[in-house]
């Protein structure tokens, strides 16, 4: 919804990975599930862990999740 709003939308991923509801849910359409598609639509993704550069500081911060602002990072501190 917010990003229907115009919001940037990030969502951070293990890099491996990626979202399991990726091809949890049928049907898949090319490999990804619709479910999948309608839930993370509008969002940018960022694969980020502990050896990356910034993932480390970012999961070490010992803050509770909040704004980037809040955080005073941004994805290209990452």
């Amino acid at each position: 919804m917010l990003a229907e709003l115009g919001v940037d939308i990030v969502k951070v991923d293990p890099p491996s990975a990626g979202d399991y509801t990726r091809c949890v849910e049928r049907p898949l359409v090319d490999g990804v599930s619709i479910f999948h598609r309608h839930r993370e639509r509008g969002k940018s993704r960022l694969g980020l862990g502990p050896a990356h550069v910034g993932g480390e500081r970012v999961r070490s911060s010992g803050r509770p999740p909040g704004t980037s602002g809040a955080r005073r990072c941004c994805r290209r501190d990452l």
